[in-house]
């Protein structure tokens, strides 16, 4: 399994912006790319913002 993290410590992003659901292109790009590995990303908002993405090798 692989297990990549992506956090910074701003203020956080949006809780009413649906990120598996976006018009903006860094977000769909996020999202197909994880897609195609077969993989899962989840966020969390709680001090600044983290991003998990897992897949299975």
């Amino acid at each position: 399994m692989i297990l990549f993290t992506l956090k910074d410590n701003g203020i956080g992003f949006p809780a009413d912006i649906d990120f598996h659901n976006t018009e903006t292109f860094g977000l769909q790009l996020i999202n197909s790319l994880v897609e195609q590995i077969k993989g899962t990303v989840d966020i969390e908002r709680d001090g600044g913002t983290t991003f998990t993405i897992t897949c299975a090798i």
